[in-house]
């Protein structure tokens, strides 16, 4: 179909003042620091028809179409690269923090794999989305590019590094063949860029979809890659291990994850609200600290606390009660055959 387009700028308020509005718009311009007046909204009427179809859509009554001036957007934006910047400088040092804290080869074996994989590709999306916003503006090129740096250290260099040790501690458990170093890190990357890509190509095909879909496939894809505690909720019960993961970690990763989602979807004056916020980011908050709950209290009440009894099998106990007439037992007097014994130890 072929449309005719027409668009008219509402009229600012007969309030504002034209040297006010002129200074404002100066000062959007070249940013001096001086106090103006709060930039009245934007708003557009729209009428476009097509001859060719007949169809009309107008929106001549109210509401109107809504639209931020570009200096205002781009500032929000650099506000924004700065917000993930000191997002990624958090998550590298609480992710150094756990190689610290699980390092040896008993406490890696009670990491999740699966836990920091699905991390490593949450990590991986922003990357892509931090870089894609760097495209847009000169003006935004160094702040984005500096906050997609911390995000690319966070990936490629600290969990890609904790995922291949990892993956060498935890290979016997698989019953496969051995693989060396270099094996474990071709196959590791195969992992991550396959379940990355696939990913992209269901952002890709609903790009071009209808609204239902987008929306269920966002919700879909935020809650698989935010269920990143479950897997580690799983070993836990599996192997009976607790205190995994550093409480620091654990807190610290799951708020600055939270960050972004909340940003996005809940803030009605982000660089991304073109609609109001959506009240289903609070459903993932909820859900992020159910998992975290789950976990805390399996370091403090057992792994297995939530399973019934009948599902546990049955653990060896390594330390039982000796009987009274084990050499091994404590000093005293047997009153069976009246010999007295006394302690090795």
């Amino acid at each position: 179909c072929h449309y005719d387009l027409y668009v008219q700028l509402q009229p600012v308020s007969a309030d504002i003042n034209s040297n006010d509005l002129a200074e404002l718009e100066e000062e959007l311009r070249i940013p001096t620091g001086i106090s103006t007046i709060a930039p009245p909204p934007l708003n557009a009427a729209i009428f476009m028809y097509s001859s060719t179809c007949g169809t009309l859509w107008t929106t001549e009554e109210t509401p109107f179409l809504r639209g931020t001036k570009s200096e205002i957007y781009e500032t929000k934006a650099i506000h924004f690269a700065v917000f993930s910047l000191i997002i990624g400088c958090i998550q590298v040092w609480l992710t150094i923090h756990q190689i610290d804290y699980a390092l040896t080869p008993s406490s890696i074996t009670k990491v999740s794999y699966w836990s920091i994989c699905l991390q490593t590709l949450i990590d991986a999306y922003t990357l892509v989305f931090v870089l894609s916003f760097a495209l847009i503006s000169a003006h935004l090129f160094l702040p984005f590019v500096a906050a997609a740096f911390f995000t690319f250290t966070l990936a490629s260099i600290c969990e890609m590094r904790y995922l291949l040790i990892i993956w060498k501690v935890q290979q016997p458990e698989s019953g496969g063949p051995v693989l060396n170093e270099g094996q474990i890190t071709g196959t590791l990357y195969l992992h991550i860029s396959a379940m990355f890509l696939a990913g992209l190509t269901l952002i890709y095909i609903a790009a071009d979809a209808v609204t239902v879909f987008q929306t269920t496939l966002l919700r879909i894809m935020l809650t698989v890659l935010f269920s990143f505690w479950i897997p580690q909720i799983i070993r836990n019960a599996q192997r009976g291990s607790s205190h995994a993961l550093s409480p620091r970690y654990l807190w610290g990763i799951t708020a600055t994850r939270l960050a972004y989602p909340l940003y996005a979807l809940g803030c009605s004056e982000s660089i991304f609200a073109d609609q109001a916020p959506y009240p289903e980011v609070f459903h993932l908050v909820a859900y992020l600290g159910l998992q975290i709950g789950v976990l805390t209290l399996q370091d403090y009440l057992g792994p297995r606390f939530f399973l019934p009894a009948r599902l546990i099998p049955p653990t060896y106990n390594y330390h039982p009660l000796l009987p009274p007439l084990d050499p091994e037992a404590a000093a005293g007097n047997d009153p069976s055959d009246g010999a007295a014994r006394d302690c090795a130890i």
